[in-house]
This record gives C-alpha cells, structure tokens and sequence, in this order.
C-alpha cells in the first residue's frame, strides 16, 4: 500500500481516528480511576488496620477516648430521642397538621385554652374552615369501674361532637362512638388499648362485655391503639350531648375545643371566620365575656406547650456536652502527640504525603468515635424503654416515644461528625511538620513552652462548662427559691382520697350528705387521726373559678375560685383562720347561707374594711349547678382564711371563697377527703381512710395519695429540668479538667528536659510547679472569661425558666467561675507535681 492507501485502508476498518483517539482516551480514563478507587479502598484498608493496631496499643486513650465519645454521643442521642417524637414529630393521627385548638378570647385578647359549650356550638357553623369538631370536658378527672365485681377507678374523658371524626385515631379493635350516637344519648364507651389490655385481659368479644361505669351500664365499642389516646393518659371515653345556651352559660368554659380544618385551609383564615362568629356573639348576647375572638392554634404546639422550651434548651446543653467531648478527645490526641513525632517523620521522610498522614489520624479518631457512638447507640435502645416508663407523667406524648432507624442513624451520624471534628486539629498539626523538625525533636531539643495548639481547645471547653454551670446554678437556685415558697398549706402527714359517689341513691343530695357526714363522724373518733375534711376541689387538683356579686359594690364585675369544704377543712390542711370564724353548727342546711373567704379575696375588693358581714353571691358557678339565672342566694362572710396556692408554686395566688357542703348538696358526689395524721405512720392512716370509706358504701371506688407526693408532682417537670441540665453541667466540669489535666501533661512532656536542665541547675520544685500553672492560668482564665460573656449574653434564654431569680445574677456566676476555678486547679496539679519531681539525670538520658 501506498500510504494515501494504507490511511484510506485504516478508515475503512477503524473509523475516524479522532474518535478513535477519543475512546481510547475514555477507555484509558476509565482504567486509571478504576486503579484509583481499588489503590484507594486498598489505601483505606491498611489505614483501619493500621488505626486498630494503634487502638489495642494504648489501652489507656483508648478507653478513655471511647468514653468520652460515648458519653457525648449518649447524651445526645437520648435528647434527640424526646426531642424528635415530642417536638419534631407530627402528632399520629392523618393529616395531623390540619388538628387546631380552638380557644376562647376575652376583652383582654388574652387566649384561654377552654370554652364554653354555647360558644362553641355556634363555632362549628364556620363550615368554610371546620371539616369536624369536637369538645371535651377540661376538668374530667376519674370515673368508677365494677369490673366483674372489682371496683376500680380510671381516667375518663367526657366528649361531645364529632371527637373520633375530627382526631381519626387508629383503633386496635372495633369503632368510636359517632356525634349522632352522643346526640341520642347511647350509653357507649371507646377504651385505650392499655385498658383493654390491663383490665379486659384483651377479650377481643367487646359486645359481650358490659361494663358499670360510675353505676351505670355501658357498652364497649371500640379501643384506641397505644399511643394514639388524647388526651393522654386517658383510659376512658364517655359520649355527652351538646345543646346551645345564652347568657351566663356563655361563660361556663369549662371545655376544651378541637377541629379538623378543611385541606387548603390555612390557620389564619380559620381563626378570621370563627373571630367574626365570636364578635357576632357578642352583639346578639353582650354576657358573653368570653366571646371577643377565637385563637386558633396547631394541635400539637398545645400539646408539647410547656415543655417545648424546655427540651429544645436541653438539646442544646446535650449538644455543648458534646463538643466538649470532641474538644477533650483533641486535647487528649494532642497531649499525645509527642509520642507520635518519629513515626510521623519516618512516614514523612518515606515519601507519605501531608494528606495521607493527615487521613491516616482522622480515620484513627472516626474508629474510635464510631465505636463509642455505636455503644452509645445501644445504650440508648436499651434505655429508651426505662426513660418512658419513668417521664411517661412528666413529659407529653411520651407514649409515642420508641427507639427506630432515625434515632439510631443519627446517633451515628453525630459520632462521625464527632471523630471528624476531634480528629482535625491533631491531624493538621501532625502532618504539617518537616521530618527533619519532628525528628529533632524526637531526639531530645529542648523546647520551651509556646506554641500550644491545644489551649484554644481547653479554653473552649472551660468556656462551654462555664456557660453550662452557670445555667445549672441559676435553675438550682430558682428551684430552691419556689421550694421555699408558702403554699399556705401544710401537706405533711396528710392523705388525700378521692371518692365519688356513684350508686343512683346518690342522686339524692340528703344521701350524698348523709355519706359524707358518717365518714366525717367515723374518721373524727379514729385513732391516729388528727383531724379529716372533705373539699369538691382540693389543691393540687382541680379547680373552678366563676364570676361573682357582691352586695356592696353592684356595679363591679369580680370573679372568684369557689371551694365546697367541710367544717374542719381549714384545720385538716393547717390553713390558718386570720379573721371571724370558720364553720360550725350553727350553719344549718336550708338556713343562711355563710361563705370564708380568703386574705387575698379581702384584700382585692375590701381593702380598708374588715369583710365579716359582708354578703357574696356565687353567681355563674351556682348558676351552673342549679341550671337557673338570678336565683342564687346571698352568702353572708363568716371568716377569713390565709391564701393558698391552688396550683403549686409557681401560680399567683387568686381570690378564692369557700362554701359549707351542708348548704350546697347539689354538688356532693365528687368530693375529696384530706386527713391528718396524728405521727408519721402513714400506712396505717391510708389504710384506715380506705376501710372506713368503703365500709359506708363497698360499691365505691377510692383512690389514696399522701398529699406530699401530689405536691412533688407539680414540680415533677421542672426538677426534671434542672436535674438534666445540672447533670450536663457536671459533665461538662469533668471533661474540662481531663481537658486541663491533658493540656498540663503536654506542657509537661514538651518541656521535659528544659525541666531537667533547670532541676539540675538549682531550681526549686515550687519553681516547676510555678511555671507549669503559668502555663495554663492564661489558658484558663481566658476561657473563664469566654464562658462568663457567652452566659451573660444567653441570659434571656433562661428568663422564662426562673423564678424569683435574676439571669443575670452575679453571685450565680461568679460561683459557677469559682466552681471551675477549683476544680481546673485541682486537675493542675498533678502534671505539675510530676513535673516537680522529675530526675533530672533520667529526663536528661530518656529525652
């Protein structure tokens, strides 16, 4: 061939040889990162291995490492864990995000979370925005169950509309009750799954199982799936008709509003259209006080409302535990690293890369980091179960909280990015030396002590343990001053047992009275008891307020909370008597009525009079009880008592007026005994109450509690609060002074032998110890100084929380910095002492 010929020939078989030249190319291309990726993952290979050989060689910072990690990581997937199923998580029923509370706007434009149920059936023609409604009793509490003749009592929920439309729960078995069932008055009951099984043994025949719930015969038809029970904690649904009401009725809220919105419908539009129903309202019927407007909020912010700010602060503190622990773990890698500076430099000098030393020690602290956070993982499953059982009652939807593949994923995600973040700085300061520098050092130079690139990291982590004991001391000090707090009560030795009245003879309000005073009469001669009353709501519990006459100010409008004691009430709770008297015999039933009010009450409305003599009229919660306007009589005050605290520690206290239950039979069939007991032998008075109460009536369902721990329980979330978040601050103490403890070991190890030198010189052992605390009180104090502006400026993130407590209290922190100061001192002086006793013939030599 010629070659014109031979490159036509070439044509002809091969084709253009451009693309020829491109696919070889390609093709070659494709080789040389497929020779990468496999020279890579070989690379990687040998980099893990040769991390776990490093890992069984220092048995010490491995453990150590794998600690702190899986302390920081531990703790931060257990609050992911509360955070994610109570805050982050929709609520688990369908198109949860259309569930709103609907609430009640006074003249104040103040949100209340109940209504009334006039104001309420008027809402529901806001058919634009409501796909289905509901109410529910707010002030429910238990109801009596005869269980194949076993008497209990359980938490019941009174419902009325379409309850099981608008929340669409899943059912385990059977149904829900419908609007038009409640409506005809079907006597019909849903049970929770918990119930069912606890208590029916999970007899699936629900129609063959007819219950006696507070006397009367009712029939099961459905049960709510675990978890999906609202409000939570309920056993017990109870359908009720509702009917419309004007005038005062209007101002009976005692029920809780939901809806379901229509798809599309966005809050603000619904809370326009209920606003001007409410507004309409209040021309047609001016009463209605209660009727200026209607908030509409996301279900779910209801339902975590209160402990929402406080788990996100949580996650927050866990998260800081955390860094502190990554910081810890790089001081610890660093205060090391001297060990390390001739392997480095023969890697070096063998031609290794800065990228290949850098990689090789941060794959050396992802190892660690992922097998310390795959333990925490597992510790976490394995307490996630313990940690429901022992908030289910202080937090909300914390039956819905369960260990799954998000939770797990992100605990392993947070100890990636952990040994990433820990293995940086050691892994940038290894491999940016020279050999010749690194083996110098090796040999024995002498150094002095500048240049410390883990002192930024102890300075941090004293910062963040600042910043952490500062919020523990503030919420311990808050907490201690709500515990001093007068209740106006003294819980001590008292028991509680709540009683209702469930047989049909109690329809009669003389039976009910005639219960009440046999086990008055029967508790008054026990032995060990001090003294015993009864009360419709005692504190703690319950309460009611409602709006008020009084005879000498008719054109005022006042409210006040009303109570239904007994006789020796006030003496059985220690509540002390200021002014006239409290009730006696001469207050007859059907004879004057008399009324005790309290000090605050006298304060706000007689405030330069005595008010003995003074006449009260109990107008919308009388009005209630007996379903007639105008006709409630005029109470006459008797006596002064000394302020309560109803609601706990935390609650202003509030006018309050108390009224005989012999005058007021009407209203007798749930009531509280509290009794008093002479000594300290609890048992035995709990187990008096409980046999004379069920001796009157054995049909009768009680249920006893020393009245201490109700009062403990209303501070059940806040000590949760303090107890974690103290906790974290304690643990954050701990790894800054490994933190100090580590940074003084590598000062000690960088100065070894200019430590000798200066020991053979002459220099004192107090000289060393000097010098070596020089060393870290800057250090020190700069991330004291850091950690006290950083509090301060993140003050307000704690306002909310305290009480009778400044934020920005300096006692609070220059304790907190006088706490570190000890304990950062004490961790110092242990490298110091070594480095003061060091010899310096052997320094000399082994350096």
């Amino acid at each position: 061939y010629t070659r014109e010929q031979a490159i036509e020939e070439a044509h002809r078989r091969f084709g253009d040889m451009a693309e020829a030249r491109r696919r070889l190319r390609s093709t070659a291309l494709k080789s040389a990162r497929r020779l990468r990726r496999h020279d890579r993952r070989g690379d990687l290979g040998r980099d893990l291995r040769y991390a776990v050989r490093q890992a069984w060689r220092t048995p010490g910072f491995t453990a150590t490492a794998l600690a702190t990690i899986a302390l920081g990581v531990g703790l931060t997937t257990a609050m992911f864990t509360l955070v994610d199923h109570v805050l982050l998580r929709a609520l688990p029923f369908p198109d949860s995000h259309r569930l709103v509370s609907l609430q009640s706007v006074g003249s104040d434009a103040g949100a209340f979370d109940q209504t009334s149920m006039a104001n309420w059936v008027d809402w529901r023609e806001a058919n634009g925005s409501l796909a289905a409604t509901t109410i529910f009793r707010s002030l429910d509490g238990q109801v009596t169950i005869d269980v194949d003749g076993t008497v209990i009592s359980v938490p019941s929920r009174t419902v009325a509309g379409q309850f099981f439309e608008t929340l669409q729960p899943t059912m385990a078995l059977g149904r829900g009750f419908s609007e038009a069932e409640a409506q005809a008055g079907a006597e019909l009951i849903v049970v929770s799954e918990g119930f069912w099984r606890r208590v029916l043994g999970s007899d699936p025949d629900l129609a063959g199982r007819p219950l006696q719930v507070n006397g009367s015969a009712v029939q099961i038809v459905g049960v709510v799936q675990r978890g999906h029970e609202f409000p939570g904690g309920t056993d017990i649904w109870r359908p009720a008709r509702f009917r419309p009401g004007s005038g005062g009725m209007r101002n009976n809220i005692n029920w809780s509003a939901l809806a379901r919105l229509h798809p599309g419908t966005a809050v603000e539009q619904a809370e326009a259209e209920l606003t001007a129903i409410a507004r309409g309202i209040m021309e047609r019927d001016p009463a209605g006080v209660y009727s200026h407007g209607v908030r509409v909020k996301p279900l779910v912010d209801v339902v975590v409302e209160g402990a929402g700010a406080r788990l996100r602060l949580l996650m927050g503190a866990a998260v800081f535990v955390l860094l502190v622990a990554c910081a810890n773990l790089a001081g610890l890698s660093l205060a090391r690293a001297r060990q390390r500076e001739q392997e480095v430099a023969v890697r070096l000098a063998l031609g290794a890369g800065r990228g290949r030393v850098l990689r090789q020690i941060i794959i050396e602290h992802v190892l660690l980091a992922l097998v310390g956070g795959t333990a925490a993982v597992a510790m976490t499953w394995w307490a996630t179960g313990w940690v429901v059982r022992v908030l289910e009652t202080t937090l909300p939807r914390m039956q819905e909280v369960a260990f799954d593949g998000r939770i797990a994923a992100f605990g392993l995600v947070a100890a990636l990015g952990s040994g990433i973040l820990a293995g940086a700085l050691p892994a940038w300061r290894a491999s940016g030396g020279t050999p010749g520098r690194l083996l110098s050092g090796a040999r024995g130079g002498i150094r002095g002590g500048k240049g410390l690139p883990g002192a930024v990291l102890v300075a941090g982590e004293v910062a963040l343990a600042v910043l952490l004991v500062s919020g523990g001391v503030l919420l311990l000090r808050s907490f201690q001053s709500l515990v001093d707090r007068d209740l106006g009560y003294q819980p001590e030795r008292v028991v509680t047992a709540a009683v209702r009245l469930t047989g049909v003879e109690y329809s009669d309000p003389e039976r009910a009275v005639g219960y009440w005073n046999t086990l008055l009469d029967d508790l008054a001669v026990t032995p060990g008891v001090a003294s015993a009353g009864i009360a419709n709501w005692i504190p703690t519990g319950n309460a009611g307020t409602g709006w008020i006459d009084l005879a000498d100010q008719p054109e005022r409008e006042a409210s006040a909370g009303y109570r239904i004691v007994s006789d020796d009430y006030f003496e059985a709770l220690g509540i002390p008597l200021l002014e006239g008297r409290t009730f006696g015999s001469a207050d007859r039933p059907g004879g004057d009525r008399t009324v005790i009010v309290n000090r605050r009450m006298a304060d706000v409305y007689w405030p330069d009079e005595s008010p003995i003599g003074k006449r009260v009229r109990a107008r919308s919660m009388e009005e209630y009880f007996e379903r007639t306007a105008g006709l409630q009589p005029w109470l006459t005050v008797v006596g002064v008592v000394g302020d309560v605290r109803h609601h706990g520690f935390e609650d202003d206290i509030d006018a309050e007026m108390y009224v005989l239950y012999r005058q007021i039979p009407q209203r007798l069939r749930v009531m509280t005994a509290v009794v008093k007991a002479q000594g300290p032998d609890m048992a035995s008075v709990v187990t008096v109450v409980r046999d004379r109460a069920q001796a009157i009536d054995p049909s009768l369902a009680i249920v006893i509690e020393p009245l201490e721990n109700r009062v403990s329980d209303l501070l059940a979330l806040r000590r949760l609060f303090m107890a974690v978040l103290g906790t974290f601050a304690l643990l954050a103490l701990g790894l800054a002074s490994l933190g100090v403890y580590g940074l003084l070991a590598f000062i000690v190890s960088q100065r070894t032998r200019e430590f000798a030198v200066r020991a053979a010189l002459g220099a004192a052992s107090g000289n060393i110890v000097r010098l070596t605390l020089q060393r870290a009180a800057p250090i020190l104090l700069g991330g004291a100084v850091v950690g006290l502006v950083a509090a301060y400026w993140l003050s307000s993130v704690l306002e909310a929380h305290l009480v009778d407590v400044a934020p920005r209290d300096p006692v609070t922190y220059l304790a907190a910095a006088g706490v570190l100061g000890v304990v950062a001192l004490l961790a110092s002086l242990v490298p110091a002492w070594r480095a003061a006793r060091l010899d310096p013939l052997e320094a000399l030599r082994d350096g």
